[in-house]
C-alpha cells in the first residue's frame, strides 16, 4: 500500500466529515474534523501502525454515516430544515465514499479505485502534486475558519484563512471573509486590504466594490468610496 495514498485517503475521510458536520451546524466537531485532515500524515502513520485503532477508527466513521443518515431520514419541519437536509445527502454521499475506499485499504483489497476526491468535492486540481496538496490544505483551513465564525471564533477565524492564504494567494474567499470580519471590528485599514487583494483576483464581484465603498467612506476617502458605489452599479446593472 502505498504511504501518499494512506495519508490522501486519511485527509478526505476527516475532510469529507468536517463538511458534513458544518452543514448540520456541528461546528465544534467540524471543527475538530478539519484539524485531523491537515494532520492526516500523523494521523495515517498511527493508523498503519495500529491495524485495531485504524478498524475502531473506520467503525466510528461509519456510526457517524448511520447516524447522519438517520437524522436525514427523519421528516423535515421547515424550509430550512428542507435545505440543509437536500446539501447534506451529496455530502453523506461524498462521505460514504471515502469511508469505502478506507475499508478497502485497511482490507487490503486489490485494484482498489482512487476517485477524483478533488473534483468530488469542488477543489481545483493541478499536475503538480505538491500544488495539489496545497490546494487541499487550504480548502481545510478555509472551511475550518468558517466554523470558527459560526462559533463566534473570529480570531482563529482569521488564524485559518491567513493560513489558507500562505498555502494559495491567489484563493479569493479567506481574503473575503477577513475582511468581513475586519469590517465588522471596525478594523478599516485592514479591512480594506483583504477588500484589495480579493478585488484584484475577482474583479467583475459587484459586493465587494460595494463592500469596500463602506470601508472607504469610513476612512474618509469619500471620493474613491463612491468610485466603488458606482463600480458595483455598473457591474450590477450589466448582470441585470
Amino acid at each position: 500500500m502505498s504511504k501518499k495514498k494512506y495519508n490522501n485517503c486519511i485527509f478526505w475521510l476527516y475532510y469529507a466529515k468536517g463538511l458534513l458536520h458544518a452543514k448540520l451546524k456541528q461546528h465544534n466537531d467540524a471543527i475538530a474534523s478539519f484539524t485531523a485532515s491537515l494532520d492526516a500524515k500523523n494521523y495515517a502513520q498511527v493508523l498503519i501502525n495500529n491495524t485495531d485503532f485504524a478498524k475502531e477508527e473506520l467503525t466510528n466513521h461509519k456510526q457517524i454515516l448511520k447516524v447522519a443518515e438517520r437524522n436525514l431520514a427523519n421528516k423535515s419541519n421547515s424550509s430550512a430544515d428542507l435545505s440543509i437536509k437536500s446539501a447534506s445527502v451529496k455530502l453523506v454521499s461524498n462521505y460514504r465514499s471515502v469511508i469505502a475506499l478506507f475499508e478497502e485499504l485497511l482490507n487490503k483489497s486489490d485494484n482498489i479505485i482512487f476517485l477524483d476526491f478533488s473534483s468530488i468535492f469542488d477543489i481545483p486540481s493541478s499536475k503538480d502534486d505538491s500544488k495539489n496538496t496545497k490546494l487541499q490544505y487550504a480548502y481545510a483551513y478555509y472551511n475550518k475558519g468558517l466554523s470558527q465564525v459560526a462559533i463566534d471564533r473570529k480570531t482563529d477565524a482569521v488564524k485559518s484563512f491567513k493560513t489558507a492564504n500562505k498555502l494559495l494567494l491567489d484563493f479569493c474567499l479567506p481574503y473575503i471573509q477577513k475582511a468581513t470580519i475586519y469590517k465588522e471590528q471596525k478594523k478599516w485599514e485592514k479591512s480594506l486590504k483583504e477588500y484589495n487583494e480579493a478585488i484584484s483576483l475577482e474583479s467583475n464581484n459587484a459586493e465587494l466594490y460595494f463592500n469596500r465603498s463602506l470601508v472607504l467612506f469610513e476612512l474618509g476617502r469619500s471620493l474613491e468610496a463612491k468610485n466603488d458605489f458606482k463600480k458595483y452599479q455598473s457591474l450590477n446593472s450589466t448582470k441585470n
